[in-house]
């Protein structure tokens, strides 16, 4: 990590040049990186953190219940693909649910953008929540495993949301963007069949 290698605040006041989302892609694309989990948040490489087992299940049960409840829709759900948001991010998040379009076009943040988080609130709280907002993607959820409730953002204004609700496990989510899409946030978190 690079906070074990450098002292960051030696620093500041200095212009730090940022890593650009098309430079970030050639890189990518050359093989660098291959052994690593990174994503580029405001022109910086990130690490991202390890995924737990209630992360991998939680993920696969958003993605199979979207997929599910939208049939009816024009959509396409992309789990874990980067996504271009701007000249210097290209974050990874969990789940992307996006408008169905022409070719084998990226993802690029669309209707809604989910985060499911074990040890990853500080960053999906807020640089992320701040690019997601930024870059006027409509709906944001935190999935916060260890209180096992959704955090939803909507009408993002600059690097904000301007409302968040907290829907509990007893609760139901519905997007936004997608009509008559529904999930029930207890079958998110449920540990027996």
């Amino acid at each position: 990590m690079l906070e074990a290698m450098v002292d960051i605040e030696q620093f500041r006041g200095e212009r730090i040049r940022p890593l650009h989302s098309d430079e970030y892609e050639r890189l990518i694309a050359a093989g660098m990186f291959k052994d690593e989990h990174i994503e580029l948040l405001e022109g910086v490489l990130v690490a991202m953190s390890p995924i737990g087992d209630a992360h991998i299940v939680i993920t696969a049960r958003i993605v199979r219940m979207l997929i599910l409840a939208s049939q009816h829709l024009s959509v396409e759900v992309f789990c874990q693909s980067p996504i271009r948001m701007g000249n210097i991010s290209t974050p990874q998040p969990d789940i992307a649910v996006e408008a169905r379009q022409d070719g084998f076009v990226r993802p690029s943040g669309g209707l809604l953008i989910i985060e499911v988080t074990e040890s990853s609130m500080r960053r999906d709280r807020g640089i992320k929540r701040e690019i997601y907002a930024t870059a006027k993607v409509p709906e944001y959820w935190i999935v916060d495993v260890e209180n096992e409730r959704i955090e939803v953002y909507t009408h993002p204004r600059g690097r904000k949301y301007k409302s968040v609700e907290i829907v509990r496990r007893s609760g139901v989510l519905s997007p936004l963007k997608l009509p008559g899409v529904t999930l029930l946030v207890d079958e998110l978190f449920r540990t027996k069949p």
